[in-house]
């Protein structure tokens, strides 16, 4: 873009400091517009309101707006709409509406603490929201900057906090009392926080509480659409609400099972309905068929932890999972399990280890960090990445035999059409065969269906999807019947060796996404320019959030070549198909390049010409993912055009298959050991006739009548072959039949009447 005013400096710089003054019915009090150097301005105990006397009648729009600002803070103020009639509407009606911008919202101790340390209650004083449309909204459009709120009370909102693509954004220790908004036009739903294309956040120890006479709907957390990152929503606590956390649409990474949003330590008091939600989302920027949230919810070291209401308000109340994927939630027992739940869709395991919660606030995890927490923090790291790299190294030398397209290949074009030698060599595989592989087996149509389900069974984690399930039946060329459906799903609740690395990968990967977030964060904070570092631990992790992070913060910097190369290489480095973000990807391109023509005519984001004004509404509404989502952003922000966030979606496949009905091992021995007797009833003579097309060594055909003793017995030394039992002495009657192996394993059995 232009030259900026101001010189490329990194001295901190104070426009404005506020103590203790009133700023009222005003359309909008404060306005920060780009600031390019370290804005410190300050806002101690101030206070922000509207009421009956606003000139305006409806037009009141934001008490506070910054625009590409960094470090402003906001300490123990009130923000107000004390206004007896208001009206719902998306672009009015905030305390602070931002973009772009980074800022504090703190509150003031009036007495000395430990550091991070929770001030008491009664010497807190918190900064204040109450009565708005949206206490904060916090938006982004390629930012490296963010918001860092902690000890604020939002009251009556009909969203407290909502942040729209602006990553390591911070929400800790504050309070939500919702639901007693009484604006027209949205008298059915509130909520807390929510995170829309957002990830790296942290969120830990809010209070979300239902207030006197709410409406409806009264939600705590919710993730919408956060993507592929390791997040996490951690030690909050709800009560009274109608559901708790939320997560919507694509939280979980297409490509692994180990890696996206996990819950931990949240604890879930008198929710009406639901206390853990995780459903498919409408916002397409993603494929909905990889909808959902980390498979892993806690380990088997260590336990999620969270806290269940059990109330029994339906068959789904502590944990509905509405996704295509299933989750395994590792538990205690008492108030840390969850009794109803979405069967096969949620695994309750057992484990021994309690999650004991602490505070990674008062234990030192406060912004700004110390020297000494910033290097535990990078220790930390160091360490997880080591077992993180074996771990993943050892992975993908097993899975698919260390080559999926290698495997595939072989597959189509040079593997055996014997079915028996392509069983064996499946289950030298097995249990570390990908779903592509075991989706282009089945559609090779080579396995007779019950050596197909046992190439399934011995994989697990291969078939973990509703849309596999649904391949299976409807798809392949001989589709499995629906009691072997139900023996795979029956099966998702095994744990093979498989379990154990995937469950090791997420334990390392979700630390190695704590503390590195948690590093960027107080970074982002600093009062000097550290951008350097930034893409430093963009770089370092090495994954396909970290990419986009660090094309991103090109971006912000105007760097739009780097940026759009690191877009480039994006394609080259992770399978976009395969997880559904094709679309997506190519329209965050077309964004940045947007961007770029734009800053080519020296002119910022908010000078754009009414034509180009409905371009950009053309563009947010016809791209998908975070492109459409920044759009819609700069459109509310900058020109008055704003579109309300999606409504809670009941997307998903809420589908049961049943309890199976027959044993799988006894299912698969039918089909590869027959043995067929006639005829049945028998008079002179019975055949026996078998197909023993995998026996080794030899097998015994005993028979026995009522009274257990044996009357004949055969030595069967072939795979195939007959016999013909003599029965013209044998009294009328019933015996029983059985074949067994030299080592005493049972092939078949059966009974057979004489009758002459």
């Amino acid at each position: 873009m232009g030259q900026s005013p101001f010189p490329e400096v990194c001295n901190p710089v104070r426009l404005i400091l506020a103590s203790d003054a009133t700023f009222r019915n005003n359309r909008r009090s404060v306005e920060f517009l780009k600031f390019k150097l370290n804005n410190q301005s300050q806002f101690i105990r101030c206070t922000f309101t509207v009421d009956d006397d606003y000139r305006g009648n409806d037009d009141f729009a934001s008490h506070i707006t910054l625009w590409q600002v960094k470090n402003v803070q906001f300490t123990a103020c009130t923000f107000q709409n004390e206004q007896s009639t208001k009206t719902y509407t998306t672009n009015r009606n905030n305390g602070i509406h931002s973009m772009d911008a980074g800022y504090v919202i703190k509150g003031l101790c009036a007495v000395s603490s430990l550091p991070g340390q929770p001030c008491p209650e009664n010497h807190l004083t918190r900064t204040v929201f109450e009565g708005f449309n949206r206490g904060i909204e916090a938006s982004g459009t390629n930012t490296t900057h963010t918001v860092n709120i902690k000890d604020a009370f939002f009251e009556d909102n009909i969203y407290g906090t909502i942040i729209t693509r602006l990553n390591q954004a911070s929400v800790t220790r504050s309070i939500f009392e919702i639901g007693g908004n009484t604006a027209t036009g949205n008298d059915d739903e509130h909520e807390g926080i929510v995170m829309v294309s957002s990830s790296d956040y942290r969120l830990e120890e809010n209070h979300v509480e239902e207030s006197a006479n709410p409406v409806e709907n009264t939600w705590g957390i919710r993730i919408l659409e956060g993507g592929v990152a390791q997040n996490r929503v951690y030690k909050n606590s709800f009560e009274g609400l109608t559901r708790g956390l939320t997560s919507e649409g694509l939280n979980r990474n297409p490509n692994n099972a180990f890696t996206g949003l996990e819950f931990l330590c949240n604890d879930q008091d008198s929710i009406g309905e639901f206390d853990i939600d995780v459903r498919k989302g409408e916002n397409p920027g993603s494929d909905p068929d990889f909808h959902g949230i980390r498979s892993y919810q806690g380990d088997l070291s260590l336990s999620a932890g969270n806290l269940f209401t059990q109330s029994g308000s339906n068959s789904e109340s502590d944990f509905r999972n509405l996704s295509d994927w299933p989750v395994v939630y590792h538990h205690t027992g008492g108030a840390t399990e969850p009794i109803d739940y979405t069967p096969s869709k949620v695994n309750p395991v057992l484990i021994a280890t309690a999650h004991t919660c602490p505070s990674t606030i008062s234990n030192g995890m406060n912004i700004p960090l110390g020297a000494g927490m910033i290097a535990e923090l990078i220790n930390r790291y160091d360490s997880a990445e080591l077992a993180f790299a074996n771990l993943l190294f050892n992975y993908n030398q097993v899975i698919d035999g260390g080559s999926t397209t290698a495997l595939l290949s072989q597959l189509q074009l040079n593997w055996s059409q014997d079915a028996w030698q392509l069983r064996e060599e499946l289950l030298t595989y097995s249990p570390y065969l990908s779903e592509e592989v075991l989706r282009e087996t089945a559609d090779q149509d080579v396995l007779p269906p019950a050596m197909l389900l046992e190439i399934c069974l011995a994989n697990p984690e291969g078939t973990k999807s509703d849309g596999f399930i649904d391949f299976l039946e409807t798809e392949i060329p001989s589709p499995l019947p629906s009691y072997m459906l139900d023996l795979i799903v029956a099966n998702w609740d095994s744990t093979t060796a498989r379990t154990l690395l995937e469950l090791g990968l997420a334990r390392f990967g979700a630390e190695m996404a704590f503390t590195s977030n948690m590093l960027v964060i107080d970074l982002k904070f600093d009062t000097l320019d550290q951008q350097d570092s930034i893409r430093y631990w963009f770089r370092r992790r090495g994954t396909m959030d970290g990419q986009y992070a660090l094309a991103e913060s090109f971006a912000a910097a105007e760097m739009f070549d780097s940026a759009l190369s690191v877009l480039a290489a994006i394609t080259d480095s992770f399978d976009l198909e395969r997880a559904g973000l094709e679309a997506a990807h190519d329209d965050y391109v077309d964004w940045v390049t947007f961007q770029q023509t734009i800053d080519d005519d020296d002119r910022t984001l908010m000078m754009l010409d009414s034509a180009e004004v409905v371009d950009l509404q053309a563009m947010a509404e016809n791209t998908v993912g975070p492109a459409s989502v920044m759009a819609w952003n700069l459109l509310c922000f900058g020109y008055d055009l704003c579109r309300d966030y999606p409504p809670a979606s009941e997307e998903g496949n809420n589908a049961r298959r049943a309890d199976p009905r027959l044993n799988a091992r006894d299912l698969i021995r039918s089909e590869y050991y027959k043995l067929k007797v006639y005829p049945n009833p028998a008079g002179q003579y019975a055949t026996f006739e078998w197909d023993l097309i995998h026996l080794e060594g030899e097998a015994s055909l005993r028979i026995w009548d009522t009274y257990g003793r044996e009357v004949a017995r055969q030595t069967v030394s072939t795979q195939e072959g007959h016999w013909l039992w003599d029965t013209r002495e044998m009294p009328d009657g019933i015996y029983l039949y059985e074949l067994r192996t030299e080592a005493q394993e049972v092939l078949a059995q059966g009974k057979i009447v004489v009758q002459k």
